[in-house]
């Protein structure tokens, strides 16, 4: 690493960073509903917090930025660090698609928070699904120049 600070690196984060991330998608509320026979308890799941990368960063300490530069630098810390975002990743989209996020913020979330991107492919044809045609029109015209007036 560059001349300056000593690092906070410390090797234990290898673990830490994996138990950030160590938490149930989900855990189970009680709620009460009123039915015809009167109030009836029920078990509503719900969606726990999105551990993120930079939640951990912030937890101890350093800014995300940093620990990317750990994952560099460290062979330990960037395998750990790989899998931690592979769990960031799985956390949202099993979230996702239980319908717990709004589609345009889930969409949002996981194009800048993860490597998802949106892909868009558009292809253009001519006539009946041809080739476009194209048509290029050459014109040839007489200077003036160097004409007497």
């Amino acid at each position: 690493m560059p001349a300056g600070r000593p690092t906070k690196y410390k090797k234990q984060y290898c673990e830490e960073i994996l138990r950030y991330f160590d938490v149930p998608l989900t855990n189970l509320e009680k709620k009460t509903v009123i039915t015809k026979l009167g109030p009836t308890i029920i078990n509503v799941e719900k969606p726990n917090k999105l551990p993120t990368v930079g939640g951990f960063a912030i937890k101890i300490g350093v800014l995300p930025k940093t620990l990317i530069d750990w994952a560099k630098h460290y062979p330990e810390f960037s395998e750990s660090y790989s899998k931690a975002l592979e769990l960031e990743k799985e956390f949202l989209i099993q979230n996702g698609l239980k319908g717990f996020y709004q589609p345009n913020i889930f969409q949002f979330i996981a194009s800048n928070l993860t490597d998802m991107r949106n892909k868009e492919t558009k292809e253009h044809t001519g006539a009946d699904g041809g080739p476009v045609e194209t048509k290029i029109t050459v014109e040839f015209i007489q200077s003036d120049k160097g004409k007497e007036e």
